[in-house]
């Protein structure tokens, strides 16, 4: 058995019964054990020299595991990423299909609408709350479609795999030809904005 011993405190001797104390903790830990030597703050760097430490603990993964979970979870990183980025835009771009469709009808019921009442107290402020979305989802389309390119450029300069990159791939919005608008032809909430209070207005 080996005993480590507290270095002692010569400017703080011990009472009566912590002098006790420490014997019976002594004794119970010394029990049916031979003591091999007792270790102190005097004689503990001689008694360290060519010892070799041993930590309890897990012991290190084999370089080859290591490798393997680290290329695991740089795969997942990237296609969750890349697909939830894909998913935003979609979602994005079908919300403005929506948005465009609903601004259309408020439109027609605007100027079908001969209660002033009506026409301006209840079909004017939905079709400007439309028109508003409208503008915020066009910023937001735009967000996640940037963060899509952002996720590629980074994977790409990371030396992600093409394959993780393509997560989500089927939900990208086609972008061809969406900027062009035909000759004479409007977005149905840019055709005629909502007349004003003051009457101005088509």
């Amino acid at each position: 058995m080996v005993e480590i011993e507290p270095e002692a405190d010569d400017a703080k001797p011990k009472s009566l019964v912590e002098a006790a104390e420490a014997e019976r903790r002594r004794r119970e830990q010394g029990s049916g054990q031979e003591r091999l030597a007792v270790i102190d703050n005097k004689n503990l760097k001689t008694l360290a020299k060519g010892v070799e430490l041993t930590y309890a603990g897990e012991e290190n993964e084999p370089p080859e595991v290591a490798e393997q979970t680290d290329r695991e979870e740089k795969e997942a990183y990237w296609r969750d990423a890349l697909y939830q980025a894909r998913l935003d835009w979609r979602q994005a771009v079908d919300e403005a299909e929506e948005l465009e469709g609903q601004a259309a009808k408020l439109r027609q019921r605007f100027y079908s609408e001969d209660d002033p009442y009506v026409r301006d107290g209840q079909i004017k402020p939905e079709w400007d709350r439309v028109l508003d979305r409208i503008e915020q989802n066009k910023q937001d389309v735009a967000r996640y479609r940037g963060e899509v390119d952002r996720l590629l450029d980074e994977g790409r300069a990371a030396d992600a795999e093409p394959g993780w990159l393509d997560a989500g791939l089927e939900l990208e919005p086609d972008t061809a030809g969406e900027d062009e608008v035909p000759p004479g032809e409007l977005p149905a909430h840019q055709a005629v904005d909502p007349p004003t209070d003051d009457g101005e207005g088509p």
